[in-house]
């Protein structure tokens, strides 16, 4: 069976922001996403992002698309940033 990290709680308090936003644990014990169906790799905090086992058991091709969502959702915060830092 698959099961959560035992410091998942401590690792998720490494990733809050002083608003109290940021990585949540479900209560089971994985990392919770910001919505499920509409943005299921992003977290609370903006540019933090999940994909794979941190969410719960999932099979290889569900976490490598999971890993895509996120890569792209990274990219788009760095398309951002560049934007804001040359203008």
């Amino acid at each position: 069976a698959v099961v959560p990290r035992n410091d998942a709680s401590e690792v998720a308090a490494l990733f809050s922001s002083p608003a109290g936003e940021g990585l949540e644990c479900s209560p089971d014990g994985f990392f919770q996403e910001a919505h499920p169906k509409l943005r299921p790799v992003d977290t609370l905090l903006d540019g933090v992002f999940l994909a794979g086992c941190c969410q719960g058991p999932k099979d290889i091709p569900d976490t490598v698309a999971q890993a895509k969502a996120a890569a792209s959702s990274a990219l788009g915060v760095l398309a951002r940033y560049e934007k804001t830092r040359s203008a």
